[in-house]
């Protein structure tokens, strides 16, 4: 048995499968602590029986594009240990680990709003006859979303990496925030192995963290404040989250299929009343945590506040700490259809001029600072308006300026052009429950009709229930990675 793995047994005797999903909840009864999680990943478990390797047919179909050894910064390229420039080109997967209704079937209500307020629903309603109703379904989500086929395929269209945006508590639970689930660990585990297999390299972006770091739905938990910044009267958000970092930091520091660590999704200051140096600090700490025990893989700093990563003014500390950061990337998600801009992109109104304009402001940004960084375009992708005109031509200037990019998102239950594949509106699916608008309403659907909604989002168990997005086929056909034969 390879050697992370059988170290890690003695740490897993005694926890329950039901741990894997059971972080999110307040139930400190739920096993999480792991005294060895921070046991550094094995690349050479991939031999391990367990972890299903690429059969004959798949292996065929992809070539691994892994470069060698673990990838850094070159300037404003991203590079591998030989210094062969890595192109990153590939897509998010969101709404897979962490729930956004409108990617779902499920109705959207003011209390019923998020990953956080579903899975509160589900328990308030099933709880009693149903014991652990919510991580069953949310498990269910997890073990069918997304499979190794799904990597496979990405990889064939031209992709080269995946975005895995997750929540704290995969891994973390609220009565016990400075411990890690083992068992979470160890899926996680078998998630890069699968990519590596299929040669995608993998993002970790801390996408809902301890204490919200925004009041939006996409932290996981619509909040009237962002508690991660409130270090005076939240100071447990911030050491958890460090926490956290530092396990899987330790964990995958030897790990080439790591693309890099998002220390945190769109992070605002959310009513905290949190400066731009207030939060640049919590980058310095993040890095400085994280550097203690991984000197060596990339770190993804987000943008801070109203879409732009370096803006207003920053004080002299920020600039130095900026300076002294190494291995490290900014990262901007770019939705012209949100935001001040006003841009209406049913009349196509976005110009090329207005796309380059925003790689050479988010540039500038970094010349004021002194440092010359790779840009990541974490996020970005089409409207319901814009027919599929703005993405490609996104997509064309990114590559020409060496940025890397990753779609959002890989899959919405409902069509939408925000999906790589998206449902295909069936009212008989089980993702529609009998609904000609594909609507399932959480507050009275029944148990089994939720239960059956999250187990039919696999792409392919069955794949009649999605179909898949010509519009991101074409994109990633022409400004993707093509593969050898």
């Amino acid at each position: 048995m390879p050697s992370a793995f059988r170290r890690l047994l003695p740490a897993l005797l005694g926890i329950a499968v039901t741990a894997v999903l059971a972080c999110g909840n307040d139930d400190a009864s739920k096993p999480a602590v792991a005294s060895d999680a921070a046991v550094p990943f094995d690349a050479s478990d991939a031999s391990e029986d367990t972890n299903l390797p690429l059969d004959a047919a798949d292996a065929a179909r992809v070539s691994n594009l892994l470069g060698k050894g673990i990838l850094r910064t070159k300037g404003r390229d991203i590079v591998d240990a030989t210094g062969a420039s890595i192109p990153l080109r590939g897509v998010n997967l969101g709404n897979w680990l962490l729930l956004e209704m409108w990617m779902t079937s499920f109705a959207a209500s003011a209390d019923v709003d998020s990953d956080y307020a579903l899975r509160q629903l589900i328990t308030k309603r099933f709880e009693t006859t149903t014991a652990g109703a919510a991580d069953t379904m949310f498990r269910a989500l997890r073990d069918h979303a997304f499979a190794k086929s799904d990597l496979v395929a990405l990889a064939a269209s031209g992709a080269t990496v995946v975005r895995l945006p997750f929540p704290y508590w995969l891994f973390a639970n609220d009565a016990a925030p400075l411990s890690v689930s083992s068992a979470s660990l160890l899926w996680l585990d078998q998630f890069l192995l699968d990519a590596e297999a299929a040669g995608l390299y993998v993002i970790l972006d801390l996408h809902g963290a301890q204490g919200g770091q925004s009041t939006n739905h996409s932290t996981g938990r619509v909040r009237e404040k962002a508690e991660l910044w409130d270090r005076k009267n939240h100071p447990e958000h911030e050491a958890a989250l460090l926490y956290l970092w530092t396990v899987l930091a330790t964990r995958y520091r030897d790990a080439d299929v790591v693309a890099g660590y998002d220390v945190v999704n769109e992070p605002d200051e959310g009513g905290s009343g949190a400066t731009l140096d207030d939060m640049m600090a919590f980058y310095d700490r993040a890095a400085k945590t994280i550097r203690a025990v991984d000197p060596n893989h990339v770190l993804i700093f987000e943008r801070l506040q109203e879409n732009v990563f370096f803006s207003g003014t920053f004080g002299p500390t920020s600039i130095a700490n900026a300076k002294a950061w190494t291995n490290w990337v900014q990262s901007e998600h770019m939705y012209f259809q949100f935001g001040p801009d006003g841009y209406d992109l049913a009349a196509k109104d976005v110009t090329n001029a207005n796309i380059q304009g925003k790689i050479d402001y988010y540039l500038a940004q970094q010349k004021k600072l002194g440092v010359s960084v790779p840009l990541n375009i974490g996020e970005l992708g089409w409207s319901q308006d814009d027919a599929f005109d703005l993405l490609p031509r996104q997509a064309k200037i990114f590559n020409d300026d060496d940025c890397s990019w990753t779609v959002w998102s890989h899959k919405t239950w409902k069509k939408s052009n925000m999906g790589v594949v998206y449902g295909n509106g069936d009212a008989a699916s089980p993702l529609c429950a009998g609904s000609a608008s594909c609507t399932i309403d959480p507050k009275t659907a029944s148990y089994a009709t939720l239960l059956a909604a999250f187990s039919a989002t696999g792409t392919n168990d069955p794949s009649a229930n999605f179909v898949a997005n010509p519009g991101y086929q074409a994109l990633f056909a022409t400004y993707g990675v093509k593969r050898a034969p």
